[in-house]
C-alpha cells in the first residue's frame, strides 16, 4: 500500500507578540534550540514600571486605609459605608495593578514550548505591530507523518501499525513510524481518511513540511508455484 504524505510537527508555530512595540532585546539566534519558558524578546516598556509603582503605592495606601477604618468600626466611630467604600477602592487598584503588570508580562515573548528555533525575522529598535511574526518554533523529536488512503484501505490500518517511510531528501534513508491515530471522519468528496504517524527524529533529519512518500505491507508471505519451460519441455 502506497500513500503521499508530508511531515509535522507535534507542536509548531509563528510566534508573534500579543501587543505593538518597539524590540528592545533579542535574547536568541535563528536555529537554536530552546526550553520552554525561554525569554526570546522583549519589548520596550517605557512609563510602564512607574505606572505600576504608583498603582503598587495605591495599593498599599488603600490597605492601610482599611486596616484602620476596621479598628474604628469596631470602636463605632464609622459607618459600614466607609469601610465598604475602602473595600471597592482597595480591589479597583488591586485589579489595575494586576492588569498593568500583565499589560508588561505581554511585552516579553518566551518560547511556549521546547523545541528548535527558526530564521530570525525581527532586529533591534525595530516597531512591531501586534501579531508580526518574531521566528518559528517547531517540536522536531518526535514527529509526526499524515497521509491519506482511500476508503476501502482502513481496514488494514490500526493504531500501533507501522509504515515505511522515503524522503527525498534522504534517498539512502528509511524512516519507520507508527500509526497513532485514523482520522475519525471521510472525506465525503475524495473519499479518502487521513492518518497521522509518529517517529523519533533525534538528528532532526526530518522537518515540517517535507513531502513523504509512505509505504505499508499488505499481508505477509505467499507461497506460489512457479513454472518455467526449458528447452519447450516444462520443468
Amino acid at each position: 500500500l502506497k500513500a503521499f504524505g508530508q511531515m509535522r510537527a507535534v507542536q509548531g508555530a509563528d510566534l508573534s507578540a500579543q501587543v505593538p512595540g518597539i524590540v528592545d532585546e533579542i535574547d536568541f539566534q535563528s536555529g537554536q534550540e530552546v526550553k520552554a519558558g525561554t525569554v526570546l524578546v522583549r519589548l520596550r516598556l517605557y512609563d510602564d514600571p512607574a505606572k505600576l509603582a504608583q498603582l503598587n503605592a495605591e495599593v498599599a495606601l488603600w490597605t492601610a486605609n482599611l486596616a484602620r477604618d476596621n479598628k474604628q468600626f469596631e470602636a463605632q466611630a464609622v459607618s459600614r459605608a466607609t469601610v465598604d467604600t475602602d473595600i471597592a477602592t482597595l480591589r479597583s487598584y488591586q485589579a489595575q495593578a494586576a492588569a498593568q503588570s500583565q499589560a508588561m508580562d505581554e511585552k516579553t515573548i518566551r518560547a511556549p514550548y521546547a523545541g528548535k528555533l527558526g530564521i530570525r525575522q525581527v532586529d533591534l529598535g525595530q516597531y512591531l505591530p501586534a501579531g508580526t511574526p518574531i521566528t518559528s518554533l517547531q517540536s522536531l523529536d518526535p514527529i509526526y507523518v499524515d497521509f491519506n488512503v482511500a476508503q476501502q484501505q482502513i481496514g488494514e490500518l490500526h493504531p500501533g501499525g507501522t509504515v515505511e517511510l522515503h524522503v527525498d531528501s534522504w534517498p539512502d534513508r528509511r524512516f519507520t513510524a507508527e500509526i497513532i491515530a485514523l482520522d475519525s471522519r471521510i472525506d465525503p468528496a475524495s473519499r479518502m481518511v487521513s492518518v497521522r504517524a509518529s517517529l523519533a527524529n533525534a538528528d532532526h533529519a526530518l522537518l515540517p513540511g517535507m513531502f513523504a512518500t509512505v509505504r505499508l505491507d499488505r499481508g505477509g508471505p505467499h507461497e506460489v508455484r512457479v513454472q518455467r519451460l526449458v528447452e519447450g519441455v516444462d520443468a
